[in-house]
């Protein structure tokens, strides 16, 4: 099953809109990249300048959140969480850095909305020298931003932060460029709604985007990806933040934390 999908860029004039109020921001992006990302689903690496970032890996990795679902970390460093899902409702640094204009700047500019909802966050470690791959896939549908009431998947944008560094060797992400523009597999079975396409998919033209600590990239969630396995001596830790416009925050199902341009 493959359904292609309206283009989603924003409108000239929205976008427009929130470039003129970002006026001299340090992390507005230039219109080349914006074109870019709209052309390939992918934008980065890109720094990220919040002062939260000092410690934080180190508070995610040894968190308290007994409500969480979450894992014990397989081998490597000894402690912390390999899946650590919405740090946000107990770790208030994730959430004031999921604010910082470093960030949001550049995703309210991608979306061409100065209002922006913050609707979901997961902390993933990849230990060093363990086989954890990921296969391909896209975040659409239930549990990744929800459905408008038409049973129509809300798009949203990802911004992948690399807490000490990702390349090939450390199970960096790998992406298919322009395959935002449409929905594959049965999208709606979530994380394996591309099981029956892992051996048949066009990987000719897929990047591996290496991310240096601290910074980041922003796919839109529909871009086809992957990760591969650690085979170096480093952990790959990397915190995972989620945005829409927040027109689109009408599914319940997620809390929906506001924030945008100040």
């Amino acid at each position: 099953m493959l359904a292609r999908v309206p283009d989603q860029a924003p409108d000239p004039a929205a976008l427009d809109a929130v470039t003129r109020r970002l006026g001299a921001s340090p992390h507005r992006l230039s219109a080349t990249q914006v074109s870019r990302f709209w052309q390939d689903g992918v934008l980065g690496p890109l720094p990220c300048g919040a002062p939260q970032l000092q410690g934080l890996l180190d508070q995610l990795l040894h968190a308290s959140t007994p409500s969480a679902l979450s894992e014990a970390m397989p081998g490597g460093d000894g402690g912390g969480k390999r899946n650590l899902y919405d740090p946000q409702q107990h770790l208030p640094s994730v959430r004031e850095l999921a604010r910082h204009a470093s960030i949001v700047h550049p995703v309210a500019q991608l979306l061409g909305s100065a209002e922006l909802s913050f609707f979901q966050a997961r902390f993933r470690v990849k230990a060093p020298q363990q086989a954890d791959p990921q296969p391909w896939h896209q975040d659409v549908g239930s549990y990744h931003g929800g459905l408008f009431l038409d049973g129509s998947p809300i798009p949203s944008l990802t911004v992948w932060l690399s807490l000490d560094g990702a390349d090939a060797a450390s199970g960096g992400v790998v992406a298919l460029p322009g395959s935002h523009r449409q929905l594959l597999g049965n999208w709606p079975a979530g994380f394996h709604g591309l099981r029956e396409l892992q051996t048949s998919l066009d990987t000719s033209q897929a990047r591996i985007l290496t991310t240096p600590a601290h910074h980041f990239q922003i796919f839109h969630s529909w871009t086809v990806h992957c990760s591969l396995s650690n085979s170096s001596p480093r952990r790959r830790s990397a915190l995972i933040l989620r945005y829409m416009p927040r027109r689109h925050a009408v599914d319940v199902s997620f809390h929906h934390d506001p924030c945008g341009l100040s």
